[in-house]
């Protein structure tokens, strides 16, 4: 009993604890009226990791636990997605371009796809593997070039380092092919990279605290 009641809450941990922090970046976002430094394209590799994910699923059955969590990301990130565009200060980079219209011919050819066999499902699986494994490199990227993390809340992090700590456990448990313990690493090292520069770079732009001329405060 106790057993089924630790899955169950861990399931729904998997589920919902990865798009907790994407959730607090978003009201962030809303409430800032600016998406300036969160990487967009953290949206379409997360987006595209999670649909190719559940491809994936059709071909070769894994936790449903897994399958909702896709299907919850997906969901979040495009919202995200819609709102990081809106409030984008270069949102004219998009102008001229449906993204949407293209990102659909383009799962469209994988859906052609479906009938490949085992193998195209296998691949299917380690470019999904890949993508996630590689979303965070973006951020971390963006954050080098702006030598800022202003916009990126540190929750959002959080929830990163958790979750892929949590995520590596389970592969253990699950006992899971080889490249998914070399992804999930890859994802730690970029949760902690963030993290650094999220405290390297506040405190390069913290102002220093001045101490007032006793001297001329007198005069």
């Amino acid at each position: 009993m106790f057993l089924e009641m630790f899955q169950f809450l861990f399931d729904i941990f998997m589920v919902f604890g990865p798009v907790s922090g994407f959730i607090y970046q978003l009201m962030k976002i809303l409430k800032t009226k600016s998406s300036e430094g969160f990487s967009s394209y953290l949206c379409l590799i997360l987006t595209t990791s999670n649909i190719l994910r559940i491809y994936f699923w059709f071909g070769n059955r894994f936790s449903q636990a897994l399958v909702l969590q896709s299907i919850c990301m997906i969901t979040v990130q495009v919202i995200l997605l819609r709102y990081v565009i809106k409030y984008r200060m270069d949102s004219r980079f998009f102008n001229g371009f449906d993204f949407f219209d293209n990102f659909d011919d383009f799962l469209q050819h994988f859906w052609n796809c479906f009938f490949w066999g085992r193998f195209y499902f296998a691949f299917i699986g380690y470019l999904s593997l890949f993508l996630e494994s590689s979303a965070g490199s973006f951020q971390v990227y963006k954050n080098y070039k702006r030598k800022s993390t202003e916009g990126v809340t540190l929750f959002l992090f959080l929830t990163w380092i958790i979750g892929d700590f949590i995520k590596f456990i389970y592969f253990i448990i699950d006992q899971s092919p080889y490249p998914f313990f070399v992804g999930c690493l890859f994802q730690i090292g970029n949760d902690l990279t963030c993290i650094f520069q999220y405290f390297h770079y506040n405190q390069e732009n913290q102002q220093p605290f001045l101490i007032p001329n006793t001297k001329e405060s007198k005069n």
